[in-house]
């Protein structure tokens, strides 16, 4: 008797590590999102992409930031997250980007206007993305600059239209795409930040 209630509580026990082990693997898997946002497509032109500057952080985590800072809602259009508040990877859509509404990202009228802003969660100036986190972004950016037809010299960092180190060094140096990004950036937006500049000031939250 006593050896067949070992064995049941064996199979209770085996079934129940399972089922944890399934939950944790749907739960550590990026969701998908959808790009189609509820609103009327605005014509983007630019893409603009920052960094959390901080290891933890989500949607829900930045728009409590930003709102405490007087800000409606995220900054942001996108977020990618790094794994600490939602799964490695994850694409984010925000509420601005659901609605079509401007940035508060950017710190320039026109880009905050034209431009959509990506927040990759993490500090890149003391380390890289994830690679999960470099494989949506990537994607991503075919999706939207095929969508809006956004050529990749209007892939930008925020520090090529402000004066910031966002999105840290770490993005600059960590992998092809965002050398890529960096090298159109140095050359192309040369005229499109001179074409902008009168209309440069504070950002409106």
């Amino acid at each position: 008797m006593s050896a067949l209630k070992t064995l049941f509580w064996s199979g209770v026990a085996a079934v129940a590590i399972m089922a944890v082990a399934l939950l944790l693997r749907q739960v550590s898997a990026p969701r998908p999102a959808s790009i189609d946002p509820d609103a009327p497509d605005r014509s983007w032109r630019y893409i603009i992409i920052h960094h959390s500057a901080g290891w933890y952080g989500s949607d829900a985590s930045l728009r409590k930031m930003h709102e405490s800072r007087g800000w409606a809602d995220d900054a942001y259009h996108i977020v990618i997250g790094n794994g600490s508040a939602t799964p490695d990877g994850t694409v984010e859509f925000t509420r601005r980007w659901r609605e079509q509404l401007d940035g508060a990202h950017a710190g320039v009228r026109e880009y905050n206007h034209r431009g959509i802003g990506i927040c990759i969660v993490g500090d890149l100036d003391k380390g890289p993305m994830t690679a999960a986190q470099s494989r949506a972004l990537e994607k991503l950016l075919v999706q939207l600059q095929a969508r809006y037809a956004i050529p990749t010299s209007s892939v930008l960092r925020h520090s090529d239209i402000s004066r910031t180190r966002c999105p840290g060094r770490y993005f600059s140096r960590s992998t092809s795409l965002s050398k890529a990004v960096s090298s159109t950036a140095n050359g192309a937006q040369t005229a499109v930040t001179k074409r902008t500049t009168p209309s440069r000031r504070k950002a409106s939250r």
